[in-house]
């Protein structure tokens, strides 16, 4: 065991320690600011193409329902500017949104809370996307 010992007192003797370079350390904190910028980069959780395409399935949906009730306009000189559009019935789809009233009446309230929270998160997150390429 002294042997090993001696040895050992021996090597550490005659080692000498490598030296760094004088900018390693500037290196090595440039290196992680890089990194620290890139995965700091913010992305938005929803692509752009995909929320343009429910805004617009949206948009179609209440201009559809709003300039195409099936009613002709009461008054003796209403306006006829949609006349060429096709009529629909929207009885159908009223009764639809009854029933999604109702479903939606049962939820308990916790559950409409984290809708509701989504929905603001979501509109957050466009928000500050936006914000950013306007900066």
């Amino acid at each position: 065991m002294k042997q090993i010992d001696q040895n050992f007192k021996e090597l550490m003797k005659s080692y000498q320690p490598e030296k760094s370079p004088g900018d390693f350390t500037v290196n090595v904190m440039n290196r992680i600011y890089a990194e620290t910028n890139r995965i700091s980069e913010y992305k938005p959780v929803l692509n752009k193409w995909f929320l343009r395409i429910v805004y617009a399935i949206i948009g179609g949906f209440v201009g559809y329902s709003m300039f195409n009730t099936g009613t002709e306009s009461a008054s003796p000189g209403g306006s006829k500017f949609f006349s060429w559009l096709p009529k629909v019935d929207l009885s159908a789809a009223a009764d639809a949104g009854d029933k999604i009233t109702g479903v939606l009446g049962g939820l308990p309230q916790y559950v409409v809370v984290i809708f509701l929270s989504a929905t603001f998160l979501l509109l957050l997150d466009q928000w500050i996307l936006r914000r950013k390429q306007v900066l």
